[in-house]
Order: structure tokens, then C-alpha cells, then sequence
């Protein structure tokens, strides 16, 4: 075997595994979706039934007034419904770290397969290249949404 055989190889090798790295990480991405909408829903619920409750019971939650209102059950209820929205917000914000997470990876070796492999890159068929194409533009485009829904949410705060 000649040395520029032996690269060849070597090239050929990191390639696939580059490439089957990527293919991996996007299925566990894909994996994950269902359970992160759920936690996303979950805290929506969990907010409403905070926001629902002290509508209702029109808690004051500045000053709590034991002349007017003797009992503290109504406001450990409250603390309790809030206690599940941290809890909540903890569970989907993990999962968003980890799509986040993979998504960075994605790209990562999207960039590297690209400037690095690209010959390689070329040679594989029309079909398998198609779709490589279509998942890194997905990823791209998932990543820009989290990034959208960051920005937002961190507008929402500041006021």
C-alpha cells in the first residue's frame, strides 16, 4: 500500500465518521422533540393554573395582609403552583440545553465536513448528499428558531 493510498483511507475513514457522527446526533435530536414539546406544554399548563388561581382568589402577593386575609392557605396553594412552574421551567430548559447542545455539534461538524471533505462530500450519491443538505439546513433553521425564541423571551424580561 502506497503512503497516498494509506491517506486515502485515513481520509475516507475520518470522513464516515464524521458523517455518521452528524446522522447520530440528528436522529437524537429528532428523539428529543417530542419530549421537549411536552415540557414546553407542561409549563404552559403549570403558569396558567399559577396566573388562573391567583386571578381567582385576587392574592395580593405585595403585601399579605393577616388582618384582612387570617388564613396562609390560599398562599402556600399559590407557592406551591409556582413551585411546580420552577420546576417545570428546569425540566424544559434542561432539554433545551441538550437539543442546543447537539445542535452546536451539528454544525460544528457540518463546517468541518464541508471545508475539510468536501471531494468526499461530493462523491457520495446525489440522494445521500440531497439529504444531507436538507438536515443541516433543518438544523440550521432549529437553531435559529431557539435562538429567536431566546431573544424573545429575554426582551420580555427587560420590561
Amino acid at each position: 500500500v502506497t503512503d497516498g493510498a494509506s491517506q486515502d483511507n485515513v481520509r475516507k475513514v475520518a470522513f464516515e465518521a464524521l458523517f455518521t457522527t452528524f446522522q447520530t446526533k440528528f436522529q437524537e435530536q429528532k428523539r428529543m422533540e417530542p419530549a421537549h414539546r411536552t415540557a414546553v406544554l407542561s409549563l404552559q399548563h403549570a403558569r396558567h393554573e399559577a396566573n388562573r388561581y391567583q386571578a381567582i382568589t385576587r392574592l395580593n402577593l405585595q403585601t399579605i395582609d393577616l388582618d384582612n386575609n387570617p388564613s396562609l392557605d390560599q398562599y402556600s396553594h399559590f407557592l406551591r403552583l409556582e413551585v411546580e412552574c420552577i420546576k417545570r421551567r428546569s425540566e424544559m430548559n434542561r432539554g433545551l440545553r441538550k437539543i442546543i447542545t447537539l445542535a452546536d455539534e451539528m454544525v460544528a461538524i457540518e463546517k468541518k465536513i464541508r471545508t475539510e471533505y468536501g471531494a468526499e462530500l461530493d462523491q457520495l450519491s446525489t440522494k445521500v448528499r440531497q439529504l444531507f443538505d436538507e438536515r443541516t439546513a433543518l438544523v440550521r433553521k432549529r437553531l435559529a428558531m431557539i435562538k429567536d425564541q431566546c431573544s424573545k423571551v429575554m426582551a420580555n424580561t427587560r420590561r
